[in-house]
Order: C-alpha cells, then structure tokens, then sequence
C-alpha cells in the first residue's frame, strides 16, 4: 500500500514538473496576430515541417519506459518485442487506414523494431526520441503530398458521376501502398 502510495505520488510530481515547463513554452511561443495574418492557409499546409526532440523529451521517454517496467502489473521489460509492438502500435495510430505511409517508408522504419528498447532504456538515463519524430515528420510529409493531390484534382479535374464504381471506405486490412501513384 505504501509503495503503491509512493510510485502514484512520485509520479505525480514527475508529470507536474514536465507539464508547467512546456504549458510555459506554449504561452510563450504563441504567435502575434500579425504572424497569422502573414502565413495563408496554403503556405502553412504545404510548408515542411519538421519535429524535433525537445530538450525533456529523452528524460521523459526514458523515466516513463522505466516506471511501465517496475510498476505496471505485467512488469515487462523493453526489450525487443515490446519494441516491435510498440512499433506496430505508432504506426497504426498514425495511419490506421494505411493511406499515407508507403512501404519504403515502413522498409526504412524496420531498422528501429528491435532496437527501442535500447534506445529508450539505457545508462544515459535520457531516451533517444528522434526515430519517434523522424516517423511522426515522414507521415505529415506524405500527409501534405496527399493534401496536394486532393488539391490539384479539385482544381483542375472535371468530375462527371455518372459511371458505377466503388472505393474501399475501410483499408484497415488492405496492405499499405507501395508507391505515390499506388497511393494516388
């Protein structure tokens, strides 16, 4: 009971101490009305973007990895196949209709799927979060490319709908596209 008392309270002042540093950085970093009315719609949509670890992020990886081993109740540890689930389970939550990744992208991506364990466990005592971002920063780039060809057809195609065919609303199942025009 005490030990139980302990870990919730220790992670609660943990979770504090992350939360008001970056709740600071957001009210700080907010833009003026001058900076919104200079950036249009289409330059912000079509502009890269790109993430990178924050300077907490690896602390925040690695004492989280950390508290799931001792004290969730399976108590398991990072190792590699929790890493490849874990992989699995942030793809799908970025891209569960398998729309926008290719399967180059996942090729490329195979190289983290054992290796997150020792990437977020290690003697540094800091994660490595970049394969998480350089994920996250591959989805908005194939989001964006996807974002530009709805565009370009709604301007420049003639939409006649007078034949029978079908799209699949669900591609849950279906495997993901090997490249841009399979994805188109």
């Amino acid at each position: 009971m005490t030990e139980r008392f302990i870990s919730r309270s220790l992670l609660l002042l943990l979770g504090c101490s992350l939360v008001f540093p970056v709740l600071a950085d957001v009210n700080s970093a907010a833009p003026t009305a001058a900076e919104v009315t200079a950036t249009t719609n289409s330059d912000r949509s079509m502009a890269p973007y790109h993430v990178v670890p924050g300077p907490s992020d690896g602390k925040i990886a690695f004492v989280t990895a950390r508290l799931l081993q001792q004290t969730h109740f399976s108590k398991q540890a990072f190792d590699a196949g929790v890493s490849s689930k874990f992989l699995d389970h942030y793809l799908e939550g970025l891209d569960p209709q398998h729309l926008h990744f290719l399967q180059s992208d996942l090729a490329e991506f195979e190289r983290y799927r054992t290796k997150l364990g020792e990437l977020t466990v290690n003697q540094r005592g800091a994660g490595d979060t970049r394969p998480a971002c350089e994920i996250f920063d591959r989805f908005i780039q194939r989001f964006q490319q996807r974002v530009a060809y709805a565009d370009e057809l709604l301007k420049n195609e003639k939409f006649t709908f007078d034949t029978d065919e079908k799209i699949t609303i669900n591609r849950k199942e279906q495997p993901y596209p090997k490249d841009l025009n399979e994805a188109k």
